[in-house]
């Protein structure tokens, strides 16, 4: 509801613990998993529609259960910048075209990701004066051995 008090989060609830709810609401909410949402319920002032965003059990959590988010707030801020570099790397080795309209929200620094028309594209590594000017060596392949073969291969057919 847009007049309600939680309209400005969205018409998103704090948490509720157990207790606080009407009897039917709880016995509904807390036996359903996490991403469950109630048919619309009929409530003196409009509607009532919920959703299990979190479901936590009283008590501990067990290892398993919390050890990948340990992890993330333990080796988030050392990882983070690094990942943040290796794909600047690779955006700055990268061939990228974003058309007009589209935002290129990771945008590498010095690095220009606007489209070109590709006829007008000329190559920026290599001109045919240079390919024509490298010295090549002419590799004599066929006076290497081949590792395994013998002039005086014996026949098994005999």
């Amino acid at each position: 509801n847009s007049d309600a008090q939680t309209a400005a989060q969205g018409g998103e609830l704090p948490p509720f613990p157990r207790g606080q709810l009407r009897k039917e609401l709880e016995d509904l909410l807390f036996s359903k998993e996490k991403g469950f949402v109630t048919d619309p319920m009929k409530v003196p002032n409009g509607f009532l529609i919920l959703k299990v965003d979190e479901k936590h059990s009283a008590g501990l959590a067990q290892m398993d259960e919390v050890e990948n988010e340990i992890r993330g707030k333990l080796f988030g801020p050392l990882y983070e910048p690094k990942v943040r570099e290796y794909l600047t790397k690779l955006r700055m080795d990268a061939f990228l075209e974003i058309r007009e309209g589209w935002e290129d929200t990771g945008a590498a620094p010095g690095k220009s990701t606007k489209w070109q028309d590709p006829a007008q594209l000329k190559p920026e590594t290599v001109t045919k004066e240079e390919v024509a000017s490298r010295t090549r060596r002419k590799r004599l392949l066929w006076l290497v051995p081949i590792p395994g073969t013998k002039a005086e291969a014996k026949s098994s057919s005999r």
